[in-house]
């Protein structure tokens, strides 16, 4: 368009930014000699003024001026005034300018807002542009360009109505997201961005500060709930779980618990929660409150020992405590049984020596539980001392004849005489005498009876023996008692 005359109201163009637009206004004979001007709305223009006075005062002035075009001059109007004093007004001839450039693009930032993972936003482009169609667009997320055919959430509209569409929103889409228009000129980027911030429910560790210690005043515990990820990763609120159940839920994220009992062992977890909702609950952590065993009892599965005969006593604890108890204490009349370890104690053959008390208790790394006590009684079952002889005589005119046996029992048993297998015990020939022996600890022997069957020789014919009817057979059985069965002694008696 160099070089051409323009009618006002004219169209200067196309064109296209960094161009140089050179426009001459021209008046011809004037009087006086106006003043021109050129005007860029109400701004007024540098522009190089040549006059050319003719005769008489009159004379031709042209104005021009001459600058780059960008992209504030699009759609400006030039406008070129002539004014002097015989006119009331002045005289005004004006051009459009048709710029050509590429899209100047912007993302709207009040379209954009903080979204939850799991929903979707829509990201908006407006733009300037001469020609106004566009062609093509693209979308860039941390300066990086997105691929749409390798992401079927993301869904971009057409390039005229210039729209990004991200569904299912993950925690990594957070970033800064731009686009870039193209028209018939070239491709404009925005010149700002939309911040994607995505809102994530709270991934949390449960921690236990320390995880075991004893029980009792003075000891404390810390349970954390820490935040491995999330956003935002300040928690509202913290759930904490033992064993599986709600235990409490609090604002705050830490909990502190002083004088800690054993009530307060398992495994803890928490859950988290921040303004995007409640994460999931976090893996378990052991809480273990050490302790010492509980009360124990003697067990015997028996009412009795027996002589002769061993026996075994349990230590029965319903509490092993924490951690479970690893051996147990045995003592015997308040002595300690150094080789007895064991919830069981075999006891020494019964005897006198082993009838008391004996006591266990259990024990653990804390120390040692409340012990039980119990009584063990040793009974002995019917045993011949002194046996009748296998043989045994008397002369015919003996005036003092007597059997004596001794049988050791416990509890006390009755013994009871036999001639030829017959009881005697009512005979008026006879009389029987029992004496109590008490316990012989030395010889180990528990309580006994002596009994002497004496011949009441007045009740005989003659008061002398019969050496064809009293050659025969007498016997001492005693009775049987809780622990053993009646024993017997025979001795053949003859008359000389």
């Amino acid at each position: 368009m160099q070089g051409q005359t323009l009618e006002s109201g004219a169209t200067v163009g196309p064109l296209q930014e960094g161009d140089v637009l050179s426009l001459t206004c021209k008046t011809f004979g004037g009087k006086p000699m106006p003043k021109v001007a050129w005007y860029k709305g109400d701004l007024q223009l540098s522009a190089t003024v040549d006059e050319s006075r003719g005769e008489r005062g009159a004379g031709d002035v042209s104005a021009t001026f001459a600058t780059p075009l960008s992209r504030q001059d699009l759609g400006s109007r030039f406008e070129c005034t002539a004014a002097n004093e015989a006119l009331e007004q002045p005289i005004r001839s004006w051009v459009e300018l048709d710029l050509h450039d590429p899209p100047e693009v912007k993302i709207e930032q009040s379209r954009v807002g903080v979204v939850k993972e799991g929903g979707h936003v829509v990201l908006h482009c407006s733009y300037t542009a001469n020609p106004r169609m566009i062609l093509d667009m693209r979308w860039f997320k941390d300066d990086a360009p997105l691929r749409f055919d390798q992401d079927d959430r993301l869904e971009p509209s057409n390039p005229g109505l210039p729209t990004l569409t991200i569904r299912e929103l993950t925690r990594r889409d957070r970033g800064r997201y731009g686009c870039g228009l193209r028209n018939d000129i070239g491709w404009g980027n925005s010149t700002n961005f939309a911040h994607l911030d995505i809102l994530y429910v709270p991934t949390v560790a449960a921690v236990v500060s320390p995880p075991f210690l004893e029980e009792g005043p003075g000891t404390r515990v810390t349970l954390s709930c820490n935040v491995l990820e999330g956003n935002p990763g300040q928690l509202r609120r913290v759930r904490w779980h033992r064993d599986g159940e709600l235990l409490n839920e609090s604002t705050e994220r830490v909990v502190v618990w002083a004088d800690v009992m054993r009530n307060a062992t398992g495994n803890y977890s928490c859950q988290g929660e921040n303004d995007a909702g409640w994460g999931p609950v976090s893996d378990t952590q052991e809480l273990a409150v050490y302790y010492p065993p509980g009360p124990a009892s003697v067990v015997h599965a028996s009412e009795y020992a027996v002589k002769g005969k061993t026996t075994t006593l349990s230590c029965v604890v319903e509490d092993p405590g924490l951690p479970p108890a690893t051996h147990y204490r045995w003592e015997f009349e308040g002595e300690l049984i150094v080789t007895a370890t064991e919830s069981e104690l075999e006891t020494p053959p019964g005897s006198l020596a082993s009838r008391g008390r004996y006591s266990c208790a259990a024990v653990n790394d804390v120390g040692a539980g409340p012990s039980g006590d119990y009584e063990l009684p040793v009974l002995a079952p019917p045993s011949f001392i002194d046996q009748l002889p296998s043989e045994h005589g008397a002369l015919q005119n003996s005036t003092d004849v007597s059997l004596s046996c001794r049988v050791e029992c416990e509890p006390a048993c009755v013994i009871e005489w036999l001639r030829a297998g017959e009881s005697i015990d009512y005979s008026p020939q006879f009389s029987i005498q029992s004496t109590p022996h008490p316990e012989e600890p030395a010889e180990n022997r528990f309580a006994s009876v002596v009994s002497t069957l004496k011949f009441d020789m007045t009740q005989w014919p003659g008061g002398v023996l019969d050496r064809n009817l009293d050659n025969t057979t007498f016997t001492c059985r005693s009775s049987g008692n809780l622990v053993g069965r009646a024993v017997s002694s025979t001795t053949h008696f003859e008359v000389e």
